[in-house]
């Protein structure tokens, strides 16, 4: 579930440009994941956005995030 989008449109894409898109975790918790998007031109950043997320069950209430983000959480603390 998304929680919280920051967003900041620096340039437009044109219509038939490749863009690169790189995305990286800047925040973990057992129930919360953030991240950073990076949208590029020709190496010129175009976009930048963060995006907080949460795991909940069907219901909506807050879950744990599954086993196989463990190791990206204890990743995450080594840097």
């Amino acid at each position: 579930m998304v929680v919280h989008v920051d967003i900041h449109y620096r340039k437009p894409a044109r219509l038939g440009q490749t863009i690169d898109v790189t995305t990286e975790v800047i925040e973990m918790s057992h129930v919360t994941i953030s991240l950073r998007h990076q949208v590029f031109f020709d190496g010129e950043l175009l976009v930048e956005s963060t995006v907080k997320l949460a795991c909940v069950k069907s219901a909506g209430r807050p879950q744990r995030l599954p086993e196989e983000f463990e190791n990206l959480r204890n990743e995450h603390k080594k840097t």
